[in-house]
């Protein structure tokens, strides 16, 4: 009984390591490979349309990143759409997805999820495929 229980164990941790790396292993590129297709339109934010962005938050460090992407087979109001904010510092991640999640409660099929400095949020089912 002991064996089968340290096994079980084993096996538990061995899932767990396993989501967590999977999480850590997310990137802005792997992101995007999942909306990777003719029907999804991207639009990479410029610098200064970041910095406009930026100045009407407080953060601690920058933001590196800003992706809009949309479904161009969707239009209002059943437009599905994404953000893709990466942050220079976690915590200013954190900070944001709490604020957010608060936000897509207020819309239909409303997702948030954050991957280390990575924050993802919109209605698009395809955010539940990102990092699995």
């Amino acid at each position: 009984m002991k064996r089968i229980c340290i096994l079980l164990l084993t096996v538990l941790l061995l899932l767990v390591g396993c989501s967590k790396a999977d999480k850590a292993s997310v990137t802005v590129e792997s992101i995007l490979e999942v909306f990777d297709s003719t029907s999804y339109y991207t639009q990479d934010y410029s610098r200064d349309v970041i910095d406009e962005i930026q100045n009407r938050l407080t953060l601690e460090n920058d933001i590196n990143r800003i992706i809009h992407i949309v479904d161009q087979n969707t239009a209002p109001p059943n437009l599905e759409w994404v953000y893709v904010y990466e942050f220079v510092g976690e915590k200013d991640a954190i900070d944001f997805e709490e604020n957010r999640t608060q936000y897509v409660k207020t819309i239909e099929n409303g997702k948030c999820v954050r991957y280390g400095k990575i924050v993802v949020y919109g209605n698009s089912e395809l955010i539940n495929s990102i990092g699995g």
